[in-house]
């Protein structure tokens, strides 16, 4: 079995990056993520300033709020300087709007949080209490 590699991976998914919606929101969190994992700090800035755009641009609709929300918490984390406390407590409303528009699991849903973004926000905070 091949190792998996990063960017073999976001070249072979580019043809969802045209969609607005749906995969695309997940791609872009998984790119997120593996910036943060390999602490690449001003890459990580670079894509939230993109995901701030994204988010603004795409995810208005009701049926979004919890992609909207995730990605909200996710821009929180620079302003919180990497802090999990402050992190936590910075995005505590977001979470909470999170929270509160629970998942409906249906197909399209499952596409969009493969990992439920609660469970999602619990592995990115433990990152940063490493």
């Amino acid at each position: 079995m091949r190792t998996f590699r990063i960017g073999r991976f976001l070249n072979d998914v580019d043809k969802f990056a045209r969609d607005k919606r749906g995969l695309n929101i997940t791609i872009n969190i998984i790119q997120m993520l593996f910036l943060i994992i390999d602490e690449k700090y001003d890459d990580v800035l670079d894509k939230l300033a993109a995901l701030k755009q994204y988010n603004f641009r795409y995810l208005k609709r009701p049926e979004y709020a919890r992609s909207s929300n995730f990605i909200k918490m996710l821009l929180k984390i620079p302003e919180a300087n990497y802090e999990p406390d402050l992190i936590r407590s910075k995005a505590a409303k977001f979470y909470d709007n999170l929270v509160s528009h629970t998942s409906d699991f249906s197909e399209q849903s499952m596409s969009i949080e493969i990992i439920p973004y609660e469970q999602l926000w619990k592995e990115i905070l433990s990152i940063f209490e490493k």
